[in-house]
């Protein structure tokens, strides 16, 4: 009976003929849940693993309300977007929502899915008014968060536990794409009051394939990655606010580029949100504000400017390209002065997929499905060969002083500044690329 009603469900609702099997797993564990006491959920599914219908469905067909808990407004708002195509009524309750609208659309019955932050739940009034009802689900997606961004950042996910009590639903669920052992074990001791049912699929994504970039000017290798129209949209991401900002500016003459953070007004990120979705060409440079869960499905290749610190924010953020199936591509600038801990999974030429996985305590059990360790196709850094070229000329003709007079006299060099070249020649130099002798400068022959 259950299983026939899912699939009814799935087809009529969300207009998906065919579950995919983790999604049917999933639910299946859910709704057989229904009506059999406190139970604990953690699955872990792959970005572009449509982990949203694995707690939409059951939503919709439970008896009491299902709270779904996000992180950041721009999965909130993705969230009701999704639930307002599918004709799903549901209710938004944040810091700028109409609190007695809420209690009033609530209590009449009409709404029973609720998607909400933690912070608006931890509000005295929502819990007591919450706790009066039957809840069915309280669902925590992108529950990693809670982990990587720091639990002092957002000390009000210290909470989830006593909230949970107080509310006392039928189910617990927790929903993420990445997810490592310290993580998990963490998550446990945060969120649930009993031990989680843990359903867990591959965190490869073998349609995505992964590139590094020895980059020595990455203003110029960004713009030399996303220039070709079948590598767009993309999605550049930066470690801080100001570097989105700056990005943003520096590549917008080049291609239609748009700013994602969230020090932006609401407005702005919702608008960013809007144009990027329905865009075909256009990169956002964004900070991790926008690496989890909005559904961007036509993204076709990632850019890290800043590397990530841990291998599943990479794997989350690697993942909004792709999300559609088709192959996408995931580049990462490798800079002199990259300070990430993460920054070994790609020093050299060996399979960085085999990496990542194992950073994550994972064993590849196949071959690699695409980068460019295994398949030997390395992507130049913008400015080397030209620089190389120029130094090793005439053996012994140039200082470094004379070499980086001549560069920076140069057509291609002029949109570059002195103080980059210098820098870009003195990494060559000390990687050995460019040798020095009594002051002067050669290339070793190959």
């Amino acid at each position: 009976m259950n299983d026939e009603l899912i699939r009814k469900t799935a087809e009529e609702v969300f207009g998906i003929k065919a579950l995919r099997p983790l999604q049917k797993e999933i639910i299946s564990t859910v709704v057989k849940n229904f009506g059999t006491g406190g139970s604990s959920l953690l699955a872990v599914l792959p970005t572009g693993g449509g982990k949203s219908v694995c707690f939409q469905l059951p939503a919709v067909l439970a008896e009491g309300i299902t709270i779904i808990v996000y992180p950041i407004l721009s999965l909130i708002r993705d969230q009701s977007s999704s639930l307002m195509k599918n004709g799903i009524c549901h209710e938004v309750l944040t810091g700028e929502s109409d609190k007695n609208h809420f209690l009033l659309r609530v209590m009449s019955g009409e709404v029973r899915i609720i998607i909400t932050n933690i912070e608006s739940l931890l509000s005295p009034l929502i819990l007591s008014f919450l706790s009066a009802r039957k809840v069915s689900l309280l669902v925590f997606d992108e529950v990693h968060t809670v982990i990587s961004w720091g639990e002092s950042f957002r000390p009000a996910y210290l909470e989830a536990k006593r909230i949970s009590r107080l509310l006392r639903p039928e189910q617990v669920l927790a929903f993420t794409a990445t997810l490592d052992g310290y993580t998990s074990k963490r998550l446990e001791e945060l969120l649930f009051t009993s031990k989680p049912k843990v359903i867990r699929d591959n965190t490869d994504r073998p349609n995505i394939f992964y590139h590094r970039v020895r980059s020595l000017f990455p203003v110029k290798d960004c713009i030399a990655l996303l220039t070709p129209e079948n590598r767009r949209p993309a999605v550049v991401f930066v470690r801080s606010r100001a570097r989105a900002e700056v990005l943003t500016a520096l590549l917008s003459p080049y291609f239609p580029t748009l700013c994602y953070h969230a020090g932006l007004p609401p407005e702005e990120r919702r608008a960013a949100e809007e144009i990027f979705f329905k865009s075909s060409d256009h990169v956002l440079c964004a900070t991790v504000a926008y690496g989890m869960g909005v559904n961007a499905p036509g993204i076709r290749s990632v850019v890290h400017y800043d590397i990530p610190e841990k291998a599943s924010d990479f794997l989350q953020e690697s993942g909004r390209a792709g999300r559609d199936g088709k192959s996408a591509e995931s580049f990462t600038l490798i800079r002199s002065s990259a300070k990430s801990p993460l920054v070994h999974a790609f020093s050299d030429e060996g399979c960085i997929r085999m990496r990542l996985l194992s950073l994550m305590g994972k064993v590849m059990d196949s071959s690699c499905s695409g980068c460019d360790g295994c398949s030997g196709t390395f992507t130049p850094a913008w400015g080397e060969d030209m620089i190389m070229k120029e130094a090793g000329r005439i053996p012994f003709l140039h200082t470094g002083h004379s070499l980086l007079r001549r560069l920076c006299h140069m057509k291609e060099f002029r949109s570059v500044s002195r103080t980059e070249i210098r820098e870009a020649v003195n990494i060559l130099i000390r990687e050995g690329r460019i040798r020095v002798f009594l002051g002067h400068l050669y290339v070793k022959r190959k």
